[in-house]
């Protein structure tokens, strides 16, 4: 059973760097993969392992080449195609955005009204330069590069949160112009110590550019404040208890 066709024009990335002619399909998973996905203790690398088993792909093209944040989606339609399409998502503990207003909100809503946000056309091998002269050129990371990274950098444990981020700065990174190095293992490690060290402002606001541009998240919801009647964004962030779990915190 090949499961769902999923048209590349859905993905964050509107299926800019693949094959046109290739067709995506998201299966739904056997009761054993679900529950190894769910289980307490699983890794990111072993949650995304089991979710491509899950994903066929027809055409000259490797899945493990698909962008990570296609995955992410592609995870929300493996859901949804699971599981009960009247499926819910619950959002606790909301502060209201009105100043003068103690309200708090507790959100519920469908599954299927979740949307991802596109990736922008030009992040696509799209250079960056730092003060020092520095030019990197970066895309989104692929699958096989976030699982790569979740095993050095979270399921090891090896560091903290900030080593986490500048490893997915150094991930996203496909070269760097007028260096040469042995391999990408070498390249990643030459960036995560320059991205350790740098200090200037400039320099900051391109690493958070770069986080920006090769990040899809879900596009907030608008929740009324049952206190005020305020027009509230409800962010729901798709981090793993989102995808994982049945509520997100």
């Amino acid at each position: 059973m090949e499961g769902q066709l999923v048209a590349l024009s859905q993905l964050p990335s509107k299926g800019k760097t693949y094959p046109e002619d290739i067709e995506i399909y998201v299966r739904p998973l056997s009761v054993k993969q679900q529950m190894d996905m769910d289980r307490y203790g699983v890794s990111q690398a072993e949650y995304y392992q089991i979710l491509l088993s899950g994903i066929t792909i027809r055409g000259d093209f490797d899945k493990n080449d698909l962008l990570f944040y296609d995955v992410h989606f592609l995870d929300l339609v493996r859901r949804l195609y699971t599981f009960d399409p009247e499926e819910k998502i619950s959002v606790k503990n909301v502060h209201c955005s009105n100043p003068y207003c103690n309200g708090e909100l507790n959100v519920e809503f469908l599954t299927a009204e979740i949307e991802c946000t596109d990736f922008a056309e030009d992040i696509f091998d799209k250079e960056f330069t730092f003060t020092d002269g520095l030019t990197i050129t970066v895309s989104p990371l692929t699958i096989s590069d976030y699982i790569e990274m979740s095993r050095q950098y979270i399921t090891n444990k090896k560091g903290t949160m900030s080593d986490v981020l500048i490893a997915y700065f150094a991930f996203c990174v496909k070269s760097v112009k007028d260096r040469q190095f042995k391999d990408m293992a070498h390249m990643r490690r030459f960036l995560m110590d320059y991205f350790s060290n740098l200090y200037k402002n400039k320099d900051v606001k391109i690493l958070r550019k770069i986080e920006e541009e090769t990040v899809s998240s879900v596009k907030p919801r608008i929740a009324i404040c049952p206190v005020c009647g305020e027009n509230v964004e409800v962010v729901v962030t798709p981090s793993s208890s989102f995808w994982q779990d049945d509520e997100s915190v």
